[in-house]
């Protein structure tokens, strides 16, 4: 079955608690809006506790006397745990439509005050009483609002139960290799938690798995730890899920003495919870019996009532195996008006539980998910890509760069040697000019024989010279 209660049980039972501790804290105030507050506190804690000992009826009572108070204070975020309260207790009882209702005002009062946490669980919720309905598909769809706002405040339970929930869907679906690997998933985040209850809800979602594989004596195992654990923390819900578990585990061996006994004490305890969905249930796993004992007329009879149930809560899937029942039962006793009849309805109910919609949309969501993988990839693939050319382009600039460099020292050496050339050259017109000065003065000084011969002295004397700084500048 799929971990519908404790959807709730985590995420309300501290409201309760701390509701009780703000009414000791008050307790001082005079003020009647205090007043107001401290007496709503009150009720919502003892119609709290008469839900979890199973009497839903009366923690109705005391809820709506409750949200009277909020209202009135202003309170709206309480108000939205008291139509939360409300819808279980009205879900438990099996009236869906009125506990769908209520979920919807719930979520409708967190909004006004932003509290996302109690958003998405109820949204939880709402997909779990969309699971009891037959309505898959708009119980996938809350599963996964719930996913979406969970990446942003990312609470592990809600999560692990929201998995164990996505779980349930696939058992429907029977692939049941997926949903033990939800469920999985799931109890190792309650074994971390240490919560009990929920690691007893997942013993028991996993050993109805188990059951449908024929695994039996691992069912059995799995199944009597949560019947343990419900026992002795005095849970009827639990309880009548997992004695609803242990039913069929001995039905599907043939067992009928022993499968008989959980179901009867599964119907006992349903009429005293007023659990109209367990009622139903029962009702029809003891007409199987009948049916496999040949007692068809008291199979007819008990699936009858079963059906019965499942038209006035509106359960699709109660419905359809009730007729599945009748018609086998009606067959058996030649029968065949009625027995057509009822495998028509079967049908009919087959077709609106959507099976091939939801299968097709959890294909979806896998699909999305390895769409999701492989997005990743390929942003990984082209940043590693991105880093490559920045790479590559970082290397060709550092080569420019050291081009420029060299070609920059080249003009300069260039720039050198040209200037030195220069000196040189202007270094020769000098001597020249100066040469022809000191030739006509001696000219017109000196005698005539006397400035050739001086001439030719500085003439040898100008070739050594020239030959000192030929040699210094040559390259």
């Amino acid at each position: 079955m799929i971990n519908y209660k404790y959807i709730l049980f985590f995420c309300f039972l501290f409201i309760g608690n701390r509701a009780g501790t703000y009414s000791q804290t008050n307790k001082k105030e005079s003020r009647p809006s205090a007043v107001v507050k401290n007496t709503a506190d009150s009720l919502l804690n003892i119609g709290i506790r008469q839900q979890e000992s199973g009497n839903f009826a009366e923690s109705v009572i005391y809820f709506n006397k409750s949200l009277s108070g909020y209202y009135e204070h202003k309170d709206f975020k309480k108000a939205g745990d008291c139509y939360s309260y409300l819808a279980i207790s009205y879900s438990l009882q099996g009236n869906y439509i009125l506990s769908l209702s209520y979920f919807e005002k719930s979520i409708s009062e967190y909004k006004k005050v932003g509290y996302k946490l109690g958003i998405s669980s109820v949204t939880n919720n709402l997909g779990g009483t969309y699971y009891y309905l037959g309505k898959f598909p708009q119980a996938l769809s809350c599963y996964q609002k719930v996913l979406d706002i969970q990446k942003e405040i990312k609470d592990p339970k809600t999560i692990a139960i929201t998995t164990q929930n996505i779980g349930g869907i696939y058992s429907k679906l029977e692939d049941y290799t997926s949903a033990l690997k939800y469920y999985k998933k799931a109890y190792n985040v309650y074994t971390k938690l240490n919560d009990v209850k929920a690691i007893a809800q997942n013993l028991n979602s996993t050993g109805s798995i188990q059951v449908r594989l024929k695994d039996f004596d691992l069912a059995y195992k799995n199944l009597s730890k949560a019947l343990q654990i419900a026992n002795k923390e005095n849970d009827k819900q639990i309880k009548i899920e997992v004695m609803n578990n242990l039913g069929t585990l001995f039905y599907k061996q043939s067992d009928y003495s022993h499968a008989l006994d959980y179901f009867n004490n599964t119907l006992q305890l349903a009429k005293e919870m007023n659990s109209q969905q367990y009622i139903g249930d029962s009702q029809i796993a003891i007409g199987n019996i009948y049916k496999e004992k040949g007692k068809n007329k008291e199979a007819v009879k008990k699936c009858s009532e079963g059906f019965s149930i499942g038209k006035k809560i509106g359960s699709l899937s109660l419905k359809k195996d009730a007729c599945d029942c009748l018609y086998q039962s009606y067959k058996d006793l030649g029968d065949d008006k009625n027995a057509l009849s009822f495998y028509e309805r079967s049908n009919i109910f087959e077709d609106s539980l959507n099976s091939k919609e939801t299968s097709n949309r959890m294909m979806n969501m896998e699909f999305q998910k390895q769409q999701l993988t492989d997005s990743i990839a390929y942003v990984k693939k082209e940043h590693t890509i991105q880093i490559k050319h920045k790479e590559e382009v970082q290397r060709k600039e550092k080569q420019r760069n050291a081009i420029i460099i060299s070609l920059c020292f080249i003009l300069v050496l260039a720039g050198g040697l040209w200037n030195r050339l220069n000196f040189v050259k202007k270094s020769r017109e000098a001597l020249r000019i100066e040469k022809d000065r000191s030739e006509e003065l001696l000219l017109n000084i000196l005698p005539e024989e006397i400035a050739e011969e001086t001439k030719a002295e500085r003439k040898c004397e100008r070739q050594r010279f020239q030959s000192g700084i030929d040699s210094l500048y040559r390259f």
